[in-house]
């Protein structure tokens, strides 16, 4: 079987990273014609070895030229291993050490220099072994001002396959004690190529970062949810049923065409990602970077095999300088996804020069305001807390925008029954069991703390509103919804309301929200009925209230319908349509209006110009034309009204 083991090569360019694949593989990655042309690699080249022991193993060969480090950005985010390499010849060069601070800031350590064309060496050196003894050296000497592990050495010859063997069995040694901690995660595959084959269809290619990868299932394709189902998986150019964390594949899905899809998407679990607009991120800007970063910078930021352009909002600081770290809230002009603690890069939009790197600390976070309040206790949780406190943190972060059961965030703490429940486990029923954080209606997860806010704020002014409208059933829902939330949080605030009716909070009935203790007036007594009717709508003259708000008032009243409908016959009340009606004051005000307009206006009006003069909502304005357009009062045409005249 093949091994879920991934190696990528780095290094300057033309120091033998096409040809070490061929001398390891026998396969050529170079696939384009350009690079054919050129003698260097300008995109990702793919290829395997085969190990008798273990099967098959991927790797990926990246570009060395400075002007396509965004491709092998592109490719090195998922190796398991990395081969620097390095011409003993020249030894290290610039693209040698942006190689080696991007390894570095992505947090890659398992590094084997790997030292090319010993054979010209061995050719043109009066003492070959001090050579390799000093490029060796200064390699060293390298790592450890980078911060890294002392590497492992090896020289070969691409040309004689000198020290081939070697490096095949050092792989296998490696592999053999690797361990991999992204299997149990969610299907995460950044695409890095999409292209059409005839007959086939769309076929994506990319290397699995997390998760397993099912023939036949139904995955999604991130930012901007596209499903995709996979018709079929190859990997190395055979057929499987599956495909896993650190195996490379191409993947033929249905239902999208090439365009559709770019290199940078993520093909992932459905619902296991969220598109987002910016990121808050821990940054480490290189000492070796000739410029630092000011506030409301624009950089290239590179993240998986995508590249997008962000601004860069410093939280505590107005300037990075090589050397500096610190936290920031990256913000794009097009969505993207990502996940908390993976790593990134940035690199300047102009000079294209790589500046540094950093974690995510949140993949979905709140818009943060320099000024508003210090973010640098939050970021440090983020970045340092335990997991129970990072979760707590960003609950309560998210406010009044509460968390889904779905999100990423909250998801792997939540095993879901039947659509009425869901057992809650780890950090996330710690925090529950401790009441610093609710579920709300089995949805939506909050703090304790807003919650409490909620309540403060809200329950007063239902009470108010009691004291002022006693004979109220309570207040309209949808009202009550956008008092409490504000607009486009009815499901929200709707899991707040349930949540307080288990408390005997608030109560709600008929379409109306109460204090729990409330107790409705109800009026049986015809005549006051008739009285507060009549009262209602000469109040509300021209502007009257929806039926529905009306009969709310009298819920439980088994005499209000008739009385109403008394009212109505004795053309005390007169009906517009179903939701409106007015009194006769009203109605002869508006009849007045319409007769005035028609002097001043005798080519006609619209419905715009009559609700002006009426000084009515449109609704209503429009309510009163339609009757009068019945009743043969106007006539229209297209949009424009005309009284019709009884010569």
């Amino acid at each position: 079987m093949d091994r879920n083991f991934l190696i990528g090569t780095a290094g300057h360019v033309d120091h033998g990273k096409t040809s070490l694949i061929k001398a390891l593989t026998g396969i050529d990655a170079d696939r384009l014609i350009e690079e054919k042309k050129r003698g260097m690699t300008i995109d990702l080249g793919f290829a395997f070895i085969d190990f008798p022991e273990i099967g098959r193993v991927g790797i990926v060969d990246v570009p060395g030229h400075e002007k396509f480090i965004k491709h092998m950005l592109s490719g090195i985010y998922a190796m398991d291993m990395v081969l620097l390499v390095v011409d003993v010849n020249e030894g290290i060069m610039p693209q040698t050490l942006e190689h080696l601070e991007i390894l570095r800031l992505l947090h890659v350590e398992n590094i084997c220099v790997v030292l090319t064309k010993v054979d010209l060496l061995k050719e043109h050196s009066t003492d070959y072994s001090l050579d390799i003894e000093s490029v060796s050296n200064d390699i060293i000497k390298t790592f450890e001002e980078f911060y890294l592990p002392k590497p492992d050495i090896l020289n070969v010859s691409c040309t004689t396959y000198e020290g081939i063997d070697e490096l095949k069995a050092f792989i296998l040694k490696k592999i053999a004690g690797f361990v991999r901690i992204e299997d149990n995660k969610p299907l995460f595959m950044p695409i890095d190529r999409s292209f059409n084959v005839n007959g086939i269809g769309t076929v994506i290619t990319g290397s699995i970062r997390a998760g397993e990868l099912v023939k036949g299932a139904e995955y999604e394709i991130y930012p901007n949810v596209r499903k995709a189902q996979v018709r079929n998986i190859q990997i190395h150019n055979e057929d499987k049923n599956s495909a896993n964390t650190g195996q490379r594949c191409a993947v033929n899905i249905t239902d999208l065409k090439k365009d559709d899809i770019k290199r940078g998407d993520i093909l992932a679990e459905k619902g296991s990602l969220t598109d987002t607009y910016m990121l808050d991120v821990g940054l480490n800007i290189l000492e070796s970077s000739p410029f630092g970063i000011n506030n409301n910078s624009k950089v290239h930021f590179h993240y998986g095999s995508g590249e997008y352009i962000a601004k860069v909002i410093l939280m505590d600081k107005e300037q990075l300088l090589p050397g500096d770290n610190g936290y920031a809230q990256l913000r794009f002009t097009e969505p993207v996804v990502a996940r908390d603690r993976d790593y990134f890069i940035l690199r300047f939009l102009s000079p294209l020069y790589t500046v540094g790197g950093g974690q995510i600390l949140d993949s979905c976070p709140v818009k943060k305001r320099r000024g508003r309040r210090n973010w640098t206790e939050s970021f440090r949780i983020k970045e340092n807390g335990t997991e129970k406190e990072r979760l707590f943190e960003k609950i309560k972060e998210h406010n009044l925008d509460f968390l889904s059961v779905n999100d990423e965030a909250i998801s792997k703490f939540i095993e879901k029954g039947d659509k009425n429940s869901i057992s809650l486990s780890g950090v996330l029923l710690e925090l529950v069991d401790e009441g610093s954080v609710l579920v709300l209606d089995n949805k939506y997860v909050v703090s304790a703390e807003t919650e409490r806010r909620l309540r403060s704020f809200f329950l007063p002014i239902l009470a108010s509103y009691h004291r002022d409208y006693p004979t109220y059933n309570g207040m309209n829902t949808a009202e009550a919804k956008m008092r409490l939330m504000g607009k486009g949080k009815d499901k929200e605030a709707g899991g707040i309301f349930k949540l307080w009716e288990k408390k005997e909070l608030v109560k709600e009935k008929g379409g109306a929200i109460s204090l729990f203790e409330h107790e409705l007036i109800v009026l049986e007594d015809d005549a006051k009925i008739r009285e507060r009717l009549i009262y209602i709508y000469s109040q509300s003259g021209v502007s009257p209230p929806a039926y529905n708000d009306v009969k709310i008032t009298f819920l439980g009243s088994e005499r209000f319908r008739p009385v109403f409908n008394s009212l109505i016959k004795e053309k005390k009340l007169i009906k517009l349509d179903e939701r409106y009606f007015v009194c006769e004051e009203a109605y002869n005000k508006a009849f007045s209006m319409l007769i005035k307009m028609d002097e001043h206006m005798p080519d006609g009006f619209r419905l715009g110009d009559y609700r002006d003069r009426l000084k009515s909502s449109r609704k209503v304005a429009l309510a009163f034309l339609e009757l009068f357009d019945k009743e043969h009062i106007t006539h229209k045409e297209g949009d424009i009204r005309k009284v019709i005249r009884n010569e």
